[in-house]
């Protein structure tokens, strides 16, 4: 993924954030942080979506955050929606790209 790379989000302040769709509404709260090997940037968040209790992970690219706050420009279906992966230490290429085609489409090719 190519984040917005004038972008920083703080570590300390994702993790247990509050995440909200592009409405402002409540979507859920982060229960993890994915971030590049490389980087060393956060990119994705493991999302524990309410109140149904089911995880899914969302991309930082165009999210804002307000300390605790986590807004992304999604609808909450849009995010219930979002293609199911295996959850793990790391996010596969092919699970990325699965995702980036989903959120954004035409941007899951990229090379990072």
């Amino acid at each position: 993924m190519q984040p917005d790379a004038n972008k920083r989000f703080d570590l300390n302040d994702l993790d247990g954030a509050i995440v909200r769709d592009r409405q402002g509404e409540t979507i859920g709260t982060v229960v993890d942080v994915y971030v590049d090997v490389e980087s060393e940037r956060p990119e994705w968040l493991l999302v524990d979506l309410e109140p149904s209790g089911t995880e899914t992970l969302v991309p930082l690219m165009r999210a804002d955050q307000q300390k605790h706050v986590v807004t992304v420009p999604y609808s909450l279906s849009e995010v219930r929606n979002a293609p199911p992966v295996d959850g793990g230490e790391e996010l596969s290429a092919d699970d990325e790209h699965h995702l980036l085609d989903y959120y954004e489409p035409g941007r899951g090719h990229i090379a990072a």
